[in-house]
This record gives structure tokens, sequence and C-alpha cells, in this order.
């Protein structure tokens, strides 16, 4: 499992800049562009938004605004995207969170991910980690399974909100392994990690580059990564 990170904006808002045949209309963008993460600062969601709008501001000479608007798992910056002007000047950084689980986990969500957006590009692809607290006695995926079958309800884990793609994750595999833990939802991933209690383990988010997020999960001696999910080992 893998998670997605796309840039969208309101719909419809790259065909209004054409204009008609013959229109004169001025080269966007004729002012800053607001880009709308809908994660609090210092999550992996915001450090790599943040790296990418840099990259945008630059080839199109202008500057990128970064408005974090946190809360119900993505949702309530993605409603804010969809209700902005279709100009092409409010974008947001969304998720499998935010367009493929939250119409499943809330009733009235504000937004239509399928109809309220255009796509804007795709970013990546970034694979799960389960981390563990050091202290925890698992250093293997294996290892991990074994310890929570053994200790059915009493071994605890963090995820970044209920219904959010880590605590799906964590559930898919949970039900196919044959355990079971407690699921302590917090609202991002660096609160999440500082969930340390002795019996914790960790489902989040790692970032591939060496971002603030992936430093925080390999030198932080509190912590360790007990599982990914990507192609490959991390190097060292």
């Amino acid at each position: 499992m893998r998670a997605t990170a796309v840039l969208v904006a309101a719909f419809a808002a790259f065909l209004g800049l054409a204009g008609t045949p013959g229109e004169a209309r001025a080269e966007y963008p004729e002012k800053p562009v607001r880009l709308v993460v809908p994660w609090p600062a210092g999550g992996g969601s915001d450090v790599v938004a943040r790296a990418v709008a840099q990259a945008m501001g630059e080839e199109l000479k202008q500057a990128m605004v970064i408005d974090n608007r946190p809360g119900a798992n993505g949702g309530i910056g993605s409603a804010t995207v969809a209700r902005a002007p279709a100009d092409g000047y409010t974008l947001v950084w969304v998720t499998a969170d935010t367009h493929a689980m939250n119409p499943h986990v809330y009733p009235k969500l504000g937004y239509d991910p399928r109809t309220d957006f255009a796509p804007v590009g795709l970013v990546g692809y970034f694979p799960y980690a389960l981390i563990v607290n050091a202290n925890f006695p698992a250093a293997t995926f294996a290892d991990f399974v074994q310890r929570a079958r053994q200790n059915p309800g009493k071994v605890t884990f963090a995820s970044w909100g209920v219904g959010g793609s880590a605590h799906v994750a964590m559930e898919m595999v949970r039900s196919q392994a044959g355990f079971d833990v407690l699921h302590v939802p917090y609202q991002h991933v660096a609160t999440a990690l500082t969930f340390r209690r002795p019996q914790a383990a960790r489902s989040t988010r790692i970032v591939r580059k060496r971002s603030a997020l992936a430093m925080t999960l390999t030198d932080d001696s509190a912590i360790a990564a007990a599982a990914t999910t990507g192609d490959s080992r991390r190097p060292k």
C-alpha cells in the first residue's frame, strides 16, 4: 500500500484560463498562487508540498503561498478549495485520504472529489512504514505480529486520524494477520511520533527522500522502523 500525492485545482480552473479563440488573455500566473495543504505544518505532506511549491514558483516566476488548513483528515482544506473561484490561483495538495477515503468516513464531506476539482499533476507515491518505540520488543514485522497476537488489545498504535490511510492500512494488516491492537488517533504525523509509551507502535508515512520526517524516523534513537511498504529497503 502506498500513499499518493496529487495537485488539483477548483474544477475547470485551467480550462477557463484557455479562453476563446482570438481572445486576448494575460499570461498565467499574473499574481501569487495559493497552495492549500490540508494538513498541519511540519508533517510529511507539508514538507513535500513546500519543496514542490518552491520549485513551481521558480518555474512559474511567481510566488507560491502555502496555506495550511488542517482538520477532518484533510477535508477542511479540500472543501476550502472546492468553494474557491475556478481561476487556477487556488490549488490543493490531496492524497488518498482526502479524495478516496473521506467520502466513506464523513457523511457531510462538503465537497465531491469527482466533480469539484480538476487534476493539475501527480506528485508521487510514498511508502508507509511501521514505526515502533525503541523499547518495544519487536525489531521486525514478524516480531511485531507475534507480540500483538500474544497480547490482544494491549498493543497500541497511533495514526494521523480515524479513517485515514494509515488507520485503514493497519486495519487491513490486523485483519489479514489475525491480531488485535488499540488505535490511538492523532491530528497529524508529528504528534503521532511523540507517542512513545513502552508498548506503542505506529503506522505512519515516510518520505522517500531525506526530508525532515525521514530524518526523524531514522535518527531518533527513541523509535525504529520495523517494516516498510516500499519496493526495496531504504538505504542507511
